[in-house]
């Protein structure tokens, strides 16, 4: 069984540091998650936008999932991929199979897991490298919900929403304050508070 310590070794090549780029140079995201209530069974994808080329990537699961496997996308031949525990590991040590710059988005790798209603799965602790090992700045402040919409926000119309999280969901849920079982319960825990109220302003805009 390998140790975080050594994936990190290997990944960075024996490097004992790693530099932070200047300036915010690329986006991490979650796509088209799948899951299954009964197993609690799922698959989420792993989109990338920069204006840098990257060799490798880390980053471990939220907690309260379990991390099953990763299978490739464009990381895919001359990668290296691996599972272990909640951390996500990837690099190419060939520089052909380096993932170049894009405007668009790539789907990297996907991610099984294992994790129950409502689990939010976040990047905990991510470390996207360059070929020279330097780090690159990057938001990765993407969550997903598991089981919910990809925009747990939008709310109104019931059942429906209007990809946009705006004053009418806001509006909606503190009409069903303290409502047990509303559908304005934004994070699932079956009752409308503060915490729902939080949730959707974290969701403030169009959804996507």
């Amino acid at each position: 069984m390998f140790t975080r310590g050594a994936l990190l070794t290997l990944f960075f090549c024996g490097l004992c540091a790693v530099n932070a780029a200047a300036g915010l140079e690329a986006y991490v995201s979650w796509k088209n998650i799948q899951w299954d209530p009964d197993t609690e069974q799922g698959s989420i994808e792993v989109h990338w936008q920069s204006e840098v080329t990257l060799a490798g990537f880390q980053f471990n699961m939220t907690e309260g999932s379990t991390l099953n496997a990763v299978e490739p996308l464009e990381c895919d031949e001359g990668w290296s991929l691996y599972a272990n525990n909640d951390l996500v590991l990837a690099f190419s040590l060939q520089a052909n199979a380096y993932i170049d710059p894009s405007d668009l988005e790539v789907g990297l790798v996907t991610v099984l897991f294992e994790a129950p209603y409502g689990t939010p799965l976040r990047f905990v602790d991510p470390i996207f490298a360059s070929p020279d090992a330097h780090e690159i700045d990057i938001n990765a402040n993407d969550v997903r919900y598991v089981g919910m919409p990809e925009c747990p926000g939008d709310v109104y119309p019931p059942n429906a929403g209007d990809e946009y999280v705006d004053v009418n969901d806001v509006l909606s849920i503190i009409g069903d304050w303290g409502v047990v079982g509303s559908q304005y319960d934004v994070n699932g825990d079956l009752i409308v508070d503060v915490l729902d109220l939080l949730e959707a302003l974290n969701f403030w805009g169009p959804c996507g």
